[in-house]
């Protein structure tokens, strides 16, 4: 069942209170700031409120940006006259608090399918993310093996495989072993000047050897200032 937390102002409007019936709901005051550790689990997020209050239609533009949760923002007629595109730019669903019943409970229907179809997407988006990755990791090994062992493209992408099966560990980790086994010529020139373009490169120089060295690979670098 899909999970629904309400953040409210005021009272619940009654209207409101029977588009909720059997649903599996949170409902907190927006005082009580506890509703915070239910908004991760949460498959749509509704913020009611009569107040004009800035900070409610922060929350909800946040939550838009934050979560993949769909977010309903109501209140009174007046207010969303003036807030309805900007809450609608943000990504949020925003209806005035007279709206009735029906058009309640098909809204928050449709939050909550829209919750399902963008984690779908973001787990497709995800698994290419990783497969980008991978791809690039597994050719950084290839140049490697075709720089140490003077492979050809094709030997060293043969190479990889083979490993792999006779390891029976994944592609990934070994192209992970060659690039800590073999050294890498990962580098920086560090002129660290107090102004200019290169007063950041003894900053570069700490991120690159905190990342790099645990790794077990070489850094070199040239000071001509320091």
């Amino acid at each position: 069942m899909d999970k629904i937390l309400v953040v409210y102002t005021e009272t619940l409007p009654e209207n409101f209170q029977t588009a909720l019936e059997n649903k599996q709901c949170a409902v907190f005051e927006y005082s009580d700031k506890s509703y915070e550790s239910e908004i991760s689990s949460s498959d749509a997020i509704i913020i009611i409120t009569s107040s004009s209050d800035s900070s409610l239609q922060e929350l909800a533009l946040s939550l838009a940006m934050k979560t993949t949760a769909g977010i309903l923002f109501i209140c009174p007629a007046p207010l969303l006259a003036k807030i309805e595109n900007t809450m609608y730019k943000g990504g949020v669903y925003a209806i005035s608090s007279d709206t009735q019943t029906v058009v309640l409970e098909h809204l928050i229907k449709l939050l909550c399918i829209n919750k399902t179809r963008l984690m779908t997407i973001t787990n497709k988006y995800n698994k290419l993310q990783s497969r980008i990755e991978e791809t690039k990791l597994i050719n950084r090994a290839k140049c490697i093996l075709i720089q140490y062992l003077k492979l050809t493209e094709a030997q060293a992408h043969r190479y990889i495989e083979k490993q792999a099966m006779d390891t029976r560990q994944s592609k990934i980790d070994v192209a992970r072993n060659i690039l800590t086994t073999y050294d890498s010529c990962i580098g920086i020139d560090i002129n660290s000047k107090k102004e200019g373009r290169t007063k950041y490169d003894r900053k570069r120089w700490d991120i690159l050897l905190g990342k790099v060295v645990p790794t077990g690979r070489n850094v070199f670098a040239i000071a001509t200032t320091d």
